[in-house]
C-alpha cells in the first residue's frame, strides 16, 4: 500500500508539475505573440511620426516656393495655395503631437517647431502685406532683413532632430524585441526539455514498478491480486493522465528511439502526420512520414541521433508556422537513446516579423524616394534663389545648371533651345559639369545632336512639348552617333521650356545611375524648368518693357522731329537751375511764316525746315547752352550765366546767322524769326513766370517789328485787373462764390460708375462761370490755393456725406497743387476734415501731378504714405508729361495713374502715342495700379483703350463736367457703352 501510494503522488506530482510547464508554454506563447504585436504597433507608429515629419518638411518647402512666387507674381490663387498648406500643416503638426503624448522631449521638440513655423507665417503675412502696398523689390528687401533663412536653418534642424530621436528609438525597440524574443525562445526550449524529461521520466517510473509487480511471487498473487487490481487501476489512470497531458501541449509532441520508431506522441503530432491512422507507436519515422518530407527531415534526424539539438521553423500549410525543437536523449555514457519532438505555433509571431519586414522594406523604399524627392526639392529651392538673382536670361540659364549640379547633386545640367527657324539646328545656350564644357556640346550638336529630328530625350521634349527620360544611355541607339561624350552619364530627364503656348527649347539634366527620375522627382524637376521659363519670359519682358521706357523717355523728352530736348525737358532744365541758384537767360524764338511754307510746299518741307532751324541754332549756341523745340514753331535756348548782357549780344548774332536762307526743296528760302528774352531771377522765380515773361517779350518784339526784345515789366497791361482777381477770389471762396463740379468715371470692364473728378468753378457776378485755367495759377502765387483747396475737398466731403445713403455715393477725387503739397499741415487737415464728415476709407482721392511730386521727392514720399495710411489713395494725373523716374514711381504709394488726354487723343493715328499709351498700361498693372485714361472723346477711344486693357476712363464721351446737384440724375440715366464683340 505504501509504495501504491509513492506511485500515485509521484504520477500526481508529474501531472502537476507538465500541467504547470504545459501552461508555462501557454503563457510564453501568448506573450511572444503579444511582442510581436506590440512590436509591429510600434513600429507602424513610427513610420506614421517619420510620414508627417516628411510631409511636414515637404510642405515647408512648397510653402516657400508659393510665397516666392507670389513675390514674382501677385497672384490671389497663390495666396489661397499657400493659405491651404499652412492650414494642412498645422493638421498634421497636432497630429503629431498626439502621436508623441507619451514622449515629453519629443513633444517640446514639436513645441518648437510649431513656435518657429508661427514666426515663419508671420514674417510671410508681413511679406504678403508689403508686396501688396510697397510692391516686389520692397518685399525682397524686407524679406532680406527678416530672420526668414534662420528660422529655416532652425525648423529643418528641429525637423532632423525629430526624426534622429524616432530613429533612435525604433533601433532601441527593435533591439529590446530581438533580446525578448530570444529569452522566451530559450524558456519555451527549457520548458519543453522539462516537460518531454518529466514525462519520460512519469513513463519509466511506471514502467519500473510494472515490472516489480510482475517480479511478486506467485505465493502472494492471490493475496495481493485486489492490491495489484487497484495499482493497475492507478496505473491506468496515471497513463490517462499522461496521455491527457501530452495530448493537451499545445503543439507537437513525440518521442523516438534510437531505432526511429515512435515511443509516444500526442494527438496533434499524429494529426499533423498521419491522420488517417489511429496509432503510431511502434511505428517507424520512414514509414509514419511522406517519403518527400522524410527526405528533407533525414539530416535533421540524423544530427540528431548523433547528438545535437536541432531547432528550426517549419511551415506545414501556406497559413502556419511552428518552431520544431529536436532535442536528443542520452545515457550517462552519451549513448543516443532516442529524441524528443516538439512543435510550437509560431503563426503569429511569423505574420508580426513578416508586417515588420513589409513595412521595413515600405520605410526604406520610401527613405530611398524621400532622398530623390529631397534632392530634387533642393534643385527647385537653389533655382528659385538663381532666378531671384540673375541679372539677365544668360545669367540665369548659367546660374540655375549650376545650381542643379552643385545643390541637387545631378552629374550636368544643359540647357538647349530650338532653332529661329523650321528645321534649324538646336542650339545649346548654357551647361555645368559636362567635360569640355560648351565646346563639347557644340561638337554633340554638330554630330548629330542638334538635329530637331533626332530621337534622343532633348529633341524629343522640344519636338513634343512634354517632359522625357531616357535611361541606359550607353544602351541607347538615339545617343549611339556621340557615345564617348555621354559615357559618365547612366539617364537623363529633358523638360520642355514653355513660353506660352510655344516650347522655345529643354532644359536636360543627367544623373550617373540609370534608374533615377521617379515620378515625383520628375514633377519636382518639371517645375525647376518652368520656373526657369518663368524667369526666360520675365527678363524677355523686362528687356520689352525697357525699350519702352527708352522709347518713352525719347518721346517723353525730346522732340522727335528734330531730335533736339522737347518742352518737358526745357521746363525740367529750368527747374534744376532754379534748385541751384544760378542766373540764366531763356531766349524764346519763333519761326514766322511756317504755316505760308506748309501750305505753299508741304509738311514734308515745313518739318525739314524746322529740323535745319534747329540745327543751326544748335550750331550757334555756345557748348553749354541747351536748344529745345517748345512746340510747333517755337524754339528755346537756356544760356547758363546770360544774366547780363550775353542773352541781347548772343540774340544780335543769332538774329543775322537766321537772316540766311535755308535750302527747302531745291530753293533758297529766307525765314525770319523773332526772339523774347526773359532772365532769372529778375524776371521770375518759376519757370511759370519765366515762360509766361519770355513769351510777352517776343511778343512785344513781334508787334514792334524787333528781331528780339528783353522781358520789361511795363510790357504787361493786366497787373491791375490780376490784382482786382486776387481780391474777388478770396472773397469769392469765404462767402461761397464757388461750385463744385463732377466729371464722371467708368469702370470699363463692367460699365459701372466708379468715382468722378472733382473740378472747381468760380461763379463770377460779372463774367458767369469762371474755369480753373483762369485763376489756379493766380491762387498758387498768392497762397489763396490753401483755403481753396479745403474749400474743394469740404465741399466734396459734403456732398458724400449727403449722397451716404444713395447710388450716387462714389469716391471724388480732388486735385492737389506743388503749394498744397509743400504744405506741413495738409495730413491734418485732411484728416481733421473727413473725421468732421464721417467719411469713410478710399471715398476721397487725391490727384498730383508727376512734376508736383519730384519738385521734392522725399517730402512727397513721406506726405503721401500719411495719406495713405489714413486711408486716401493716390492717383498721379498727367502720366508720361512729367520727368519723374520710374524707381521713384515704384517707391511711392500709388493706387491709380492717369495718363494724359494729349497721349489718349493722338493714339488713333500716332502709332507711337499708341505704344505709349499700351505700354503705361502695362507698366501700371505690373506696379499694381489700375489705370485711367482722360480724354476720352469718342467710341473709338473707348474701344481702343479696352482692347488696351485700360480699367477706368474719363472725358466727353462719357459726360462733360457737371454741377454736383445734377450729377443723381445723370447717374440715374446713364447707360455704359456695349462692349465690342470680341472684347
Amino acid at each position: 500500500m505504501k509504495a501504491a501510494a509513492w506511485l500515485n503522488d509521484k504520477v500526481l506530482m508529474s501531472f502537476a508539475a507538465s500541467l504547470l510547464v504545459v501552461i508555462g508554454l501557454a503563457a510564453t506563447t501568448a506573450r511572444l505573440a503579444d511582442n510581436a504585436a506590440n512590436a509591429s504597433r510600434l513600429v507602424v507608429h513610427t513610420y506614421a511620426l517619420l510620414d508627417g515629419l516628411a510631409r511636414v518638411r515637404a510642405s515647408a518647402l512648397d510653402i516657400e516656393l508659393t510665397s516666392q512666387y507670389f513675390r514674382l507674381s501677385p497672384d490671389p490663387a497663390l495666396l489661397a495655395q499657400r493659405d491651404a498648406m499652412f492650414a494642412e500643416r498645422a493638421r498634421l503638426l497636432a497630429h503629431i503631437s498626439k502621436l508623441m503624448q507619451d514622449n515629453p522631449t519629443q513633444l517640446q521638440r514639436l513645441r518648437d517647431l510649431n513656435a518657429v513655423v508661427d514666426e515663419r507665417i508671420a514674417i510671410n503675412r508681413r511679406i504678403e502685406v508689403v508686396r501688396n502696398g510697397e510692391g516686389a523689390e520692397a518685399a525682397a528687401r524686407y524679406m532680406q532683413s527678416t530672420a526668414l533663412q534662420e528660422t529655416r536653418e532652425r525648423m529643418y534642424r528641429i525637423i532632423r532632430e525629430l526624426e534622429t530621436e524616432e530613429y533612435r528609438l525604433l533601433s532601441v525597440r527593435n533591439a529590446e524585441q530581438e533580446a525578448a524574443n530570444r529569452r522566451t525562445v530559450a524558456a519555451d526550449v527549457g520548458a519543453a526539455i522539462l516537460l518531454a524529461l518529466l514525462l519520460a521520466a512519469n513513463y519509466l517510473t511506471i514502467r519500473r514498478q510494472q515490472r516489480k509487480a510482475d517480479s511478486a511471487t506467485r505465493q502472494v498473487q492471490q493475496l495481493l491480486e485486489r492490491q495489484v487490481e487497484e495499482h493497475s487501476a492507478q496505473l491506468r489512470l496515471s497513463q490517462a493522465y499522461l496521455e491527457g497531458v501530452i495530448n493537451s501541449v499545445p503543439g507537437l509532441l513525440a518521442y523516438i528511439d534510437a531505432q526511429q520508431r515512435y515511443v509516444f506522441t500526442n494527438r496533434n503530432y499524429v494529426e499533423r502526420f498521419a491522420s488517417g491512422r489511429a496509432d503510431i507507436i511502434g511505428l517507424t519515422v520512414r514509414e509514419v512520414l511522406d517519403p518527400e518530407l522524410y527526405a528533407r527531415l533525414a539530416p535533421v534526424i540524423a544530427r540528431a541521433l548523433s547528438g545535437d539539438t536541432v531547432i528550426y521553423d517549419w511551415q506545414p500549410t501556406p497559413d502556419s508556422w511552428e518552431l520544431i525543437h529536436v532535442v536528443p536523449q542520452q545515457d550517462s555514457a552519451g549513448r543516443t537513446l532516442g529524441y524528443y519532438v516538439l512543435g510550437t505555433e509560431i503563426t503569429e509571431r511569423k505574420r508580426a516579423e513578416e508586417q515588420i519586414r513589409s513595412l521595413n522594406e515600405a520605410l526604406t523604399q520610401r527613405l530611398d524616394e524621400l532622398q530623390h524627392v529631397s534632392r530634387a526639392l533642393r534643385t527647385l529651392s537653389a533655382g528659385n534663389r538663381s532666378l531671384l538673382h540673375a541679372r539677365d536670361e544668360a545669367d540665369l540659364l548659367d546660374n540655375m545648371c549650376q545650381a542643379i549640379v552643385s545643390a541637387g547633386g545631378y552629374r550636368m545640367a544643359c540647357v538647349w533651345y530650338r532653332g529661329a527657324e523650321a528645321g534649324a539646328m538646336l542650339q545649346p545656350m548654357a551647361q555645368y559639369g559636362h567635360p569640355g564644357g560648351m565646346e563639347a556640346l557644340l561638337r554633340i550638336r554638330d554630330g548629330g545632336g542638334g538635329d530637331p529630328a533626332a530621337g534622343h530625350a532633348v529633341a524629343q521634349a522640344i519636338r513634343e512639348g512634354v517632359p522625357r527620360i531616357a535611361r541606359r544611355l550607353h544602351e541607347d541607339a538615339a545617343y549611339a552617333p556621340w557615345r564617348k561624350e555621354v559615357t559618365l552619364y547612366g539617364c537623363c530627364i529633358a523638360n520642355p521650356l514653355r513660353l506660352g503656348g510655344e516650347t522655345i527649347g529643354a532644359l536636360a539634366i543627367y544623373s550617373s545611375n540609370v534608374d533615377d527620375f521617379s515620378d515625383s522627382e520628375s514633377a519636382l524637376l518639371a517645375e525647376s524648368a518652368d520656373d526657369m521659363a518663368f524667369g526666360i519670359v520675365t527678363f524677355r519682358e523686362r528687356a520689352e518693357q525697357e525699350r519702352t521706357r527708352q522709347l518713352m523717355h525719347r518721346l517723353t523728352w525730346y522732340d522727335e522731329l528734330t531730335g533736339l530736348p522737347n518742352g518737358n525737358r526745357f521746363t525740367r532744365l529750368i527747374h534744376e537751375n532754379i534748385e541751384r541758384g544760378e542766373s540764366f537767360a531763356l531766349l524764346q524764338i519763333n519761326v514766322e511764316r511756317l504755316r505760308d511754307i506748309n501750305e505753299a510746299l508741304g509738311f514734308v518741307y515745313g518739318d525739314d525746315l524746322l529740323r535745319q532751324f534747329g540745327a543751326r541754332l544748335s550750331n550757334a549756341a555756345p557748348a553749354e547752352a541747351t536748344v529745345a523745340r517748345l512746340r510747333g514753331d517755337e524754339f528755346g535756348i537756356l544760356l547758363p550765366d546770360g544774366a547780363g548782357d550775353e542773352a541781347q549780344i548772343f540774340a544780335r548774332n543769332l538774329e543775322r546767322l537766321l537772316l540766311q536762307a535755308f535750302p527747302i526743296a531745291d530753293l533758297s528760302i529766307e525765314v525770319a524769326a523773332k526772339i523774347g528774352i526773359a532772365r532769372y531771377p529778375e524776371h521770375g522765380a518759376s519757370s511759370h513766370a519765366l515762360f509766361q515773361h519770355m513769351d510777352i517779350a517776343l511778343n512785344h518784339a513781334r508787334m514792334h517789328h524787333l528781331g528780339y526784345a528783353v522781358f520789361d515789366p511795363s510790357y504787361s497791361h493786366a497787373q491791375a485787373a490780376r490784382l482786382v482777381m486776387i481780391g474777388e477770389l478770396r472773397h469769392a471762396i469765404e462767402n461761397n462764390g464757388l461750385r463744385l463740379y463732377l466729371q464722371p468715371k467708368i469702370d470699363m470692364r463692367s460699365g459701372a460708375v466708379c468715382g468722378a473728378e472733382g473740378l472747381v468753378r468760380w461763379m463770377h457776378e460779372k463774367r458767369g462761370i469762371v474755369g480753373p485755367n483762369e485763376f489756379i495759377a493766380l491762387a498758387e502765387q498768392t497762397m489763396l490755393i490753401k483755403p481753396l483747396t479745403e474749400w474743394v475737398i469740404d465741399a466734396a466731403l459734403r456732398l458724400q456725406q449727403e449722397w451716404l445713403h444713395t447710388r450716387c455715393a462714389v469716391p471724388i477725387a480732388i486735385n492737389l497743387s506743388a503749394v498744397n503739397l509743400r504744405d506741413a499741415g495738409l495730413p491734418e487737415a485732411l484728416r481733421a476734415l473727413r473725421t468732421e464728415r464721417g467719411s469713410a476709407r478710399g471715398m476721397l482721392e487725391i490727384e498730383l501731378t508727376e512734376s508736383m511730386l519730384m519738385e521734392d521727392a522725399e517730402h512727397a514720399l513721406q506726405v503721401l504714405a500719411g495719406l495713405r495710411d489714413d486711408g486716401v489713395p493716390l492717383h498721379i494725373d498727367d502720366f508720361g508729361t512729367g520727368y519723374s523716374s520710374l524707381s521713384y514711381l515704384s517707391r511711392l504709394p500709388v493706387d491709380c495713374i492717369k495718363i494724359d488726354r494729349s497721349f489718349v487723343n493722338d493714339m488713333l493715328h500716332n502709332e507711337n502715342a499708341a505704344r505709349i499709351v499700351r505700354s503705361t498700361i502695362d507698366l501700371a498693372h505690373d506696379l499694381g495700379c489700375k489705370v485711367v485714361a482722360e480724354g476720352v472723346e469718342s467710341r473709338e477711344h473707348w474701344d481702343r483703350l479696352a482692347s488696351f486693357g485700360c480699367d477706368i476712363a474719363q472725358g466727353f464721351f462719357i459726360a462733360k463736367p457737371m454741377a454736383a446737384q445734377d450729377f443723381p440724375g445723370w447717374m440715374e440715366a446713364f447707360q455704359a457703352p456695349q462692349m465690342p464683340s470680341g472684347a
